[in-house]
């Protein structure tokens, strides 16, 4: 309610601040669709000013609650791109995660993330290793994202 009122008057947020606030909604369970567009207008409008963490956050927390808006993740998409080479590897895993949990369709994003993830593949430990490895093998079996030969690059 608060965050509405704030977005009412016109207060404009730091795109951190924008992340912390969707992040914090799937912590509560908070499912405020009318909330999350008006936030994804403004994060659409901004997406540009957002780092790897806000980026990844905001991906991360809309895909959580299954929300999917107008325009977001391409532009978040287009971001991510841009600027996966400074990405560490929780960025990695997560916007995968993310893009792959909603089937959302970045063929080009999640085969730079392998790319990239396979050139860090010594710097991964155990769990950044699974979740990458069970997203590339879900998105090949939804149909969404990388295909087989792609994957295998990232797997070694």
């Amino acid at each position: 309610i608060v965050a509405s009122q704030l977005l009412d008057a016109g207060l404009e947020f730091r795109p951190h601040e924008y992340s912390t606030m969707v992040w914090s909604m799937v912590l509560t369970q908070a499912r405020e669709e009318c909330l999350f567009n008006r936030i994804s207008s403004h994060v659409i409008r901004r997406a540009a000013e957002f780092g790897p963490q806000e980026l990844t956050n905001t991906a991360w927390a809309f895909a959580s609650l299954g929300i999917r808006t107008e325009g977001l993740f391409e532009a978040l998409g287009q971001e991510c791109h841009a600027k996966l080479q400074h990405f560490n590897m929780q960025n990695l895993t997560n916007v995968a995660w993310a893009y792959s949990h909603l089937k959302v369709g970045s063929k080009a994003l999640l085969t730079e993330v392998a790319r990239i993830a396979h050139s860090r593949i010594a710097d991964m430990n155990v769990q950044d290793l699974a979740q990458l490895a069970l997203t590339l093998v879900f998105t090949r079996r939804t149909g969404h994202g990388i295909h087989q030969d792609e994957e295998l690059g990232v797997l070694g």
